[in-house]
């Protein structure tokens, strides 16, 4: 399975939260991917914990700029999948990322 994968997660204050993603996608069997946030300014730690677990970090806003901003940077990476995530999601299980690529 060979994927140009994206993970991106907009993002405002979401230190209490981001850390649950992360270890969510940690697990999953399905490595492949980019991970990006699109913070909108963010004035708590989510940055640094973002940047902590490897994630490209781009400007947010409004959810949808978030998304957009975070499309275009996947983009520019070369990314031809794109799975928007929010903050505050726990994926179910180590499988779930490949089993949506099958």
């Amino acid at each position: 399975m060979s994927y140009k994968v994206a993970i991106i997660v907009p993002t405002k204050n979401e230190e209490k939260y981001l850390p649950n993603l992360i270890q969510s996608l940690e697990q999953q069997t399905f490595q492949g991917f980019w991970r990006i946030l699109a913070d909108a300014a963010s004035t708590d730690r989510t940055r640094q914990i973002a940047l902590e677990h490897g994630f490209i970090i781009t400007e947010g806003g409004h959810p949808y700029l978030g998304r957009n901003n975070g499309a275009k940077k996947a983009i520019g990476l070369g990314a031809e999948i794109l799975i928007f995530i929010d903050a505050d999601i726990i994926l179910p299980h180590g499988r779930f990322l490949e089993m949506a690529l099958e």
